[in-house]
């Protein structure tokens, strides 16, 4: 399957995140679609099925950490692999682990680690 094939999530409530993020992705070959927040999220993960999930934790109303719960804890979602991206790498890695993550990301995101990560992810899912 090329890059093209595969569709990333990517979520974080800082539109210029997203937007970095997206264009990072986009130039990769990915088809990425995006969500400003945790509800939407949640509704595109169930509507679009992405391969993989690029989700920020720190968001209000709805966080990160019970986005990526409700996707583990949803049989339909479980197998969806998650990235977790944080500036509070200390504090949020080991629960982003815990919880389920793949892998983490610390912001300010590395644009080469970014890519790295993210086709690592892939590959492991297939």
């Amino acid at each position: 399957m090329s890059q093209t094939n595969y569709k990333i999530l990517v979520v974080d409530d800082n539109s210029e995140n997203v937007f970095l993020h997206q264009a990072i992705l986009e130039e990769e070959g990915y088809n990425v679609i995006t969500a400003a927040g945790g509800v939407a999220a949640l509704e595109m993960v169930e509507r679009e099925a992405p391969d993989l999930i690029l989700l920020d934790i720190m968001m209000p109303y709805v966080d990160g950490f019970d986005v990526l719960k409700k996707i583990i804890n949803n049989e339909k979602t479980t197998r969806i692999p998650v990235i977790m991206i944080s500036s509070l790498y200390n504090e949020h890695f080991a629960e982003a682990k815990r919880i389920g993550a793949v892998d983490y990301i610390e912001k300010p995101v590395d644009i080469q680690m970014l890519i790295s990560k993210v086709s690592k992810a892939i590959k492991n899912k297939n």
